[in-house]
């Protein structure tokens, strides 16, 4: 049970550092960088970035990052490692 709830703050806290991570990345597409000049500028480099531009005027940022369980059984019910994903849909 412990295990499970060390899990679980884990996988919270990587959720609000990804929030935190996606301001700055929205905000550096805003300047008109593109995504490799984003990418160098990730602090973390476990964090898989995409843009994904959509048909109607607006594109798709998506962060993702592994979080590795330590709950033995957990995997039976998350994968294992659970990928924590945050995104935003902005203006072009």
């Amino acid at each position: 049970l412990i295990f499970s709830m060390i899990d679980f703050g884990n996988i919270f806290i990587t959720k609000s550092s990804l929030e935190t991570t996606l301001n700055t990345v929205v905000d550096f597409y805003k300047e008109d960088y593109d995504e490799n000049q984003i990418k160098s500028k990730i602090i973390d480099k476990n964090i898989s970035l995409s843009i994904n531009d959509t048909n109607d005027g607006y594109v798709k940022v998506i962060l993702i990052k592994d979080v590795e369980l330590i709950t033995p059984g957990l995997n039976l019910l998350f994968d294992n490692p659970y990928q924590v994903a945050v995104e935003r849909v902005v203006i072009k």
